[in-house]
């Protein structure tokens, strides 16, 4: 049984162009900010490609937004688990607020 559809608007639908291009850059940044590795990142980045493609978007109109959210990725389209551990490692455990836990009252973190 199949269950996969291409659920994505077709390109020659009248939507505007921006909202289109939008649409494609905005699932670009989400794989970005949940993939980590960099070639699992660009083989998922080539199965949406062919998905746009076969919802008619122009290979040309998919490339110019791959290209630069691929170079985005680099400093403003990160992986939210790198920019996590950048955080954590930049404050020093004197400076971190202790957190309080209300239900039992005591300090640091609990599940």
């Amino acid at each position: 049984m199949k269950t996969y559809s291409n659920y994505f608007l077709h390109f020659e639908n009248n939507h505007a162009i921006f909202q289109k291009r939008g649409r494609v850059k905005g699932r670009m940044v989400w794989l970005s900010r949940i993939i980590s590795n960099d070639l699992l990142f660009m083989k998922q980045i080539d199965i949406l490609v062919k998905m746009f493609n076969e919802r008619h978007y122009p290979l040309n109109f998919l490339n110019k937004i791959t290209n630069k959210n691929v170079e985005a990725r680099k400093t403003r389209f990160q992986t939210i688990m790198i920019k996590i551990v950048e955080n954590v490692n930049t404050v020093s455990p004197q400076t971190r607020p202790a957190v309080t836990n209300e239900k039992n009252g005591c300090n640091g973190y609990s599940l």
